[in-house]
């Protein structure tokens, strides 16, 4: 078994930019490196909309153009960035009830790595996509790698369609440059701010029938990935690495739902699998590409766990959050009804 690695306890804060900082991920990564005392710049691709995401969860938010160099230089400088964390994948990375698209340019990760290299980056981590590992099949064991082997680390993602291919692109480009690169791929993402799970929550609580996605997958609740590309960066060296983060538990996304149906008490979905053929292209290959990975080696070398090793204990603080998220808001207390701030 490897030796886990010792992780820097820098004196100077660490300045992070992540892209795609208003998605779910990138907030509890914003919320993660914030509470670590870092400096967090992120980029938002939902307008002033997910700027306020980002500005609530305690980052700057920008509008850096990832597509150019110049642009994303000149905000890498303008932070003294020292950590770049890119989450482009979590355009792919999403439960596929819903329809996904996703334009292959947009997961180009060469002007971010050119400006990251061309500011002294110290340390980039990319976040790539289990899902897009070789398809493994299926069988009835719910358990990482049995009755499929689970893919090594060296294992090559798919080349089966233009999204797959890309992401497949942008590792390789990636850890072949001159960077201090860890690539982490992550399992499917799913948590309290994530809309692919509202959205999936609103249709079970209205009964509405669900399309048939039997594809056997690992997940990952987004405070586990963002623990993991903590330890990541602050690895001592982790250079052209690559780790699967996932959690102890993979299942389909059928049974995903039935056991959030469950914990919401509302009870398991209605599957019909004519549905499908409303589905197409990245959509209609997520419903059916199963995959077989574990996470047994980051945990070795990163010593890191994920603290919700299931979806049903990720599920209940989800509940919480969303229940405290409807909660009528408490009177203000007499002191404060003036409205002034008190210091």
């Amino acid at each position: 078994m490897t030796e886990p690695v010792a992780t820097n306890t820098p004196e100077e804060p660490r300045s992070v930019f992540i892209t795609y900082a208003d998605s779910a991920a990138g907030r509890a990564l914003v919320e993660a490196w914030v509470k670590q005392g870092a400096r967090v710049a992120g980029s938002t691709i939902h307008g002033t909309q997910g700027a306020a995401v980002i500005r609530s969860a305690g980052a700057i938010p920008t509008y850096t153009d990832l597509s150019r160099e110049g642009d994303i230089r000149s905000t890498l400088a303008m932070i003294k960035a020292d950590v770049v964390i890119d989450l482009s994948s979590m355009q792919v990375n999403t439960l596929p009830f819903s329809k996904v698209t996703v334009n292959p340019a947009a997961l180009d990760v060469v002007p971010l790595m050119n400006a990251a290299h061309a500011v002294g980056v110290k340390r980039f981590i990319y976040v790539s996509f289990l899902g897009a590992l070789p398809t493994a099949g299926h069988d009835d064991d719910h358990s990482h790698g049995h009755g499929h082997e689970a893919a090594a680390e060296s294992t090559e993602l798919s080349r089966e369609n233009d999204v797959f291919r890309a992401l497949a692109r942008a590792e390789s480009v990636l850890l072949k440059s001159d960077l201090n690169v860890t690539v982490l791929r992550a399992g499917y993402v799913y948590g309290e701010h994530d809309p692919a799970v509202d959205a999936l929550a609103r249709a079970m609580k209205a009964g509405r029938p669900l399309l048939n996605a039997p594809a056997h997958v690992p997940f990952i609740h987004v405070d586990d990935l963002a623990a993991a590309v903590l330890r990541a960066a602050q690895a001592d060296s982790l250079p052209n690495r690559v780790y699967h983060i996932t959690d102890d538990h993979a299942m389909s996304f059928n049974e995903f739902a039935a056991r959030l149906g469950a914990a919401m008490g509302i009870g398991a979905p209605l599957h019909l699998p004519l549905l499908n053929v409303l589905a197409g292209g990245l959509q209609e290959t997520l419903l059916t590409h199963s995959v077989a990975a574990n996470s047994a080696l980051a945990k070795a070398d990163l010593g890191w766990e994920p603290r919700f090793p299931t979806v049903d204990h990720g599920f209940e603080q989800m509940l919480l959050e969303w229940r405290a998220a409807e909660a009528p808001a408490l009177p203000a207390p007499a002191s404060q009804e003036t409205g002034l701030v008190k210091a």
